[in-house]
């Protein structure tokens, strides 16, 4: 905050305590006059009722009448009523209730009760009031003698007879005198309230004036402090608006130019003069004023423009230049009224910056067509289309044919000449609402807009015709260009972009299949289109499976050649919403051509863990749970880190898990799977190397990778007993896995023949048929599994 705001606040502040204070002042003032005014009209009340007292008691001694008795104690109630509360406001602590009933009883006024009570405890010690209570407190002695006279006079004639005409006389004179002794005094405290309300109330006006004088002085003061910040904040502000670097007006409610400054003028490339009195309009781009809210009266509703926004100026040379601009409404109390003060940046290169970057996000940066990103948000533009008035469009997928024979042959930098020529050659003859756009590598993308499918095939024929005439030099191959082409309607039924581009390509892999260099189109009954749908249907399935735990584990018990030791491997089966299981045969292949491997594996190791951990007595019977995991899971880090949370979650259950992981999975990326296997192996855990012999075999991965278990492919197994090609290789790799310390698994053993080879090479632990069918995983976790192990054998 600058120090000039903060004096203003300082001085407000302190004007409007004096102000408070000034009216406080004046409201005791009033108070205080009220109190005085409250006790003289006390003390004539006082004053009354004493002389009353002394006359009625005076009467009664001479008549005994019982009536001017009962007046006279009713007159000497109000002095007594009087004392009492003076007596109560003495005590301490003082006794406000008793006052208040005393002055009642004295007869005053209950708005004054408050005032005298207030008026006696805080301005007792004021010297003319001070000497009023003193001379009310003498008064006392007087009131007590006379209620005193009024008892010997009610004695007297109590007795039944009559006192003496000299008592009666005696009573009388004592009535008179006691009631002459109290008029000074009477007299005496009015004087001294009157005069001390009057000197209080000449201080306290003399002490409201000066106050007042005071406020005056400091209003004086801020007024003229307020008139020098305001000149010297308009200087400022003027200096601040002319040398600003950014533009800035000064416009009427209208959209009128008042004033602008010098920056603003060389940002149009004009002069300032030239732009007063002209109307907003004529400067900003028509475009974006159209964009802007303007009113029906052609005026502008700058209330809603809070916001900063961008749009484009013009120069005097025609020239568009994109700005940012800020309107502030500003109240004025001058002849000009309300106006808008608005300040205009230059973002010319901020905005070229972006735009470029824009260009760059949605190009591809060697062919400088659009890139996958842009495409696929025409595509999507391009169905909403679709949606909105039905027509067609044609998407066309180009791929070239035998590309990496360039790559290979001529280098990539041949390669990458070749791939701009295409994208040079593809647009030739179509529209400029067509869309030409490459996916990545070898693969290009058209968007033939407003064309249906069989008018799209014979663009695409053309286009093939083309390319393949088209002349390569010697370094771009020795061989002709070709192009396979994939076309699909894009239409109302589209389901979507990736559905678009996924039929496309099958498309164009077809068109590859049937030898190359060729166009095809896209047909819901083709046999490759079947199974995809086929497969999309499998992972629809699949992904609402794992929403409603339809996903169900089983397990396989292996033979142990070390004795009863329980081993068993983990298995995923699917529960159909018609309660059909499906094998993993039937799901797994979709799920990992569409990357939901990995959510299967998740789900498997979750409630597997969960299982384990919950059922401590089957854990301690426990040897090793063999479960798999997919190539795909294994190369995601965050595959690791779930697994490893879980295995640190549960240590227990971590020692008795042993992973089992392919071959292909292994070759396909070597450092992941090795952080896998390491990381899994700190936690305890032990790690099979699955499908042995299924795949590119070598075993330097035996000898180079850490892990623990060699489980031998079916296809090597499953003939035992009848192929001894089959014995002799399951020997070999059982004799190389036992030499390098591994603990060898043979798998897939369906017979009887297959068991008894088996146990005669030495393999450590036998899987299959022959061995257990597979089972519900809590059939295995039951307190009586062996009884079940029997019959399933």
């Amino acid at each position: 905050m600058e120090p000039s705001c903060r004096y203003l606040r300082t001085a407000v502040r302190l004007l409007l305590v004096m102000a408070l204070l000034g009216v406080g002042v004046a409201l005791l003032v009033l108070e205080i006059q009220a109190g005085g005014t409250a006790y003289i009209v006390g003390e004539g009340l006082w004053s009354k009722a004493q002389k009353d007292a002394a006359n009625r008691l005076y009467r009664y001694a001479g008549t005994g009448n019982v009536a001017d008795l009962a007046a006279t104690r009713r007159s000497l109630a109000v002095p007594l009523g009087d004392r009492a509360a003076r007596l109560a406001l003495d005590a301490d602590p003082p006794d406000i209730e008793a006052a208040v009933r005393g002055f009642r009883q004295g007869g005053n006024a209950d708005d004054d009760i408050g005032r005298l009570i207030r008026l006696y405890r805080y301005f007792s010690w004021a010297p003319y009031f001070h000497n009023a209570i003193q001379i009310w407190r003498a008064g006392d002695e007087g009131i007590l003698q006379l209620s005193a006279l009024a008892d010997e006079v009610q004695a007297a004639y109590r007795d039944g007879q009559a006192p003496s005409p000299s008592q009666v006389q005696a009573f009388q004179r004592r009535a008179t005198e006691l009631s002459d002794a109290l008029r000074p005094l009477e007299a005496a405290f009015s004087a001294s309230m009157r005069q001390g309300v009057q000197q209080l109330h000449v201080a306290l006006m003399l002490f409201s004036s000066g106050f007042v004088l005071l406020i005056a002085w400091a209003d004086i003061i801020v007024v003229r402090w307020m008139q020098r910040r305001i000149r010297s904040s308009e200087g400022r502000f003027r200096a601040a608006f002319d040398q600003a670097v950014v533009g800035m007006l000064k416009l009427a409610t209208d959209g009128q130019v008042i004033e602008v400054n010098e920056t603003f003028a060389r940002l149009l490339g004009t002069e300032t003069r030239w732009l007063r009195r002209r109307p907003l309009e004529l400067l900003v781009h028509p475009d974006d004023w159209q964009a802007l809210d303007v009113e029906d009266d052609g005026g502008f509703c700058w209330k809603a423009l809070k916001e900063p926004a961008e749009m484009r100026f013009l120069r005097t040379d025609g020239q568009a230049i994109w700005c940012r601009w800020t309107a502030s409404p500003c109240a004025s109390d001058d002849e000009l009224g309300d106006y808008i003060l608005l300040i205009v940046e230059d973002v010319s290169e901020a905005r070229a910056l972006e735009d470029d970057l824009v260009h760059q996000a949605r190009h591809d940066a060697l062919t400088g067509l659009p890139n996958r990103r842009e495409i696929e948000r025409q595509l999507q533009l391009a169905m909403d289309q679709c949606n909105a008035d039905g027509h067609e469009h044609t998407l066309c997928f180009v791929d070239v044919d035998q590309f990496k024979l360039v790559n290979d042959t001529r280098g990539h930098v041949v390669g990458d000449q070749l791939l701009c020529r295409i994208a040079r050659m593809l647009p030739l003859g179509l529209r400029e609402s067509d869309l030409v756009g490459r996916l990545g590598g070898d693969e290009f993308a058209i968007l033939l807009r407003n064309t249906d499918p069989k008018r799209g095939l014979q663009i695409a024929e053309k286009l093939r015709v083309d390319l393949e005439q088209m002349p390569l030099g010697r370094d771009e191959g020795g061989f002709g260009l070709s192009v396979s082409v994939g076309v699909v309607a894009v239409s109302r039924d589209t389901p979507g972009v990736d559905w678009l581009l996924s039929a496309a390509d099958s498309a164009c892999y077809l068109a590859k299949d049937e030898g190359r260099n060729r166009v095809h189109l896209y047909r819901e009954s083709d046999e490759a289109m079947t199974r995809r749908r086929n497969e999309m249907e499998w992972v629809a399935e699949i992904r609402a499976a794992l929403e409603e735990h339809r996903l169900e584990l089983y397990a396989q018990r292996l033979e142990v050649r070390a004795g009863s030791a329980l081993q068993y491997e983990v298995l995923v089966r699917l529960r159909g919403n018609d309660g059909r299981i499906y094998s993993p045969g039937a799901f797994l292949p979709a799920a990992e051509r569409y990357h939901q491997s990995e959510a299967i594996d998740r789900f498997v190791f979750r409630r597997l863990v969960q299982e384990l951990d919950s059922r401590p007595a089957h854990l301690q019977r426990l040897e090793l749970c063999h479960v798999n995991v997919s190539a795909q899971s294994i190369t995601q880090p965050s595959f690791r880190v779930f697994v490893v949370a879980l295995l640190q979650r549960c240590p227990q259950v971590a020692r008795r898990i042993c992973f089992e992981i392919t071959e292909t999975g292994v070759v396909s990326n070597l450092v992941e799977a090795r952080s896998f296997i390491d990381a899994v192996r700190r936690e305890g855990c032990r790690v099979a190397l699955d499908d042995f012999g299924n795949g590119l075999s070598s075993f330097g991965y035996l000898k180079n990778l850490d892990i623990d278990v060699l489980k031998l492919d079916q296809i090597f197994v499953r003939d035992l007993g009848h192929n001894a090609v089959d014995e002799a290789l399951v020997r070999l790799i059982s004799e190389v896995g036992h030499t390098l310390g591994k603990v060898v698994v043979a798998e897939g053993a369906e017979s009887t023949r297959a068991v008894a080879v088996l146990r005669d090479i030495g393999v450590d632990a036998i899987q299959g048929y022959a061995i257990h069918r597979p089972c519900p995983l809590m059939e295995l976790m039951a307190p009586d599994q062996r009884a079940v192990l029997r019959a399933s054998a």
